[in-house]
């Protein structure tokens, strides 16, 4: 992996495919291109909450980044935790972001 993408940049590539950083990550091997499980989640979530949520759904799905996990535990496709997110129209983002076994990350 070579680089790995942040939401903002992701976002950014599919609202201009036309652009430079567009271009190069086109020319780039897809397995040198990823991002982190949770910009794939907020890519879906923010999909999913959109006017335009079918197009929005359709555009992440169609990405071919590879999806860096540190735990592993959050595979595959983000849309498959669509069911547990807020329900459309709700302005308010999920309250827990704990890990299945809750354990506590406390410093």
């Amino acid at each position: 992996m070579r680089y790995l993408l942040d939401a903002n940049v992701v976002i950014a590539l599919l609202n201009d495919v036309a652009s430079k950083a567009a271009k190069r990550a086109r020319r780039v091997k897809p397995g040198d291109v990823a991002i982190p499980a949770i910009v794939a989640h907020e890519l879906f979530y923010g999909a999913f909450k959109s006017q335009r949520a079918d197009r929005n759904v359709a555009l992440a799905d169609a990405l071919r980044f590879v999806v860096s996990t540190s735990t592993g535990r959050m595979q595959g496709n983000p849309a498959r935790y669509a069911p547990y997110w807020p329900a459309r129209g709700r302005r308010s983002a999920p309250t827990t972001c704990s890990s299945p076994d809750k354990r506590s990350h406390a410093a």
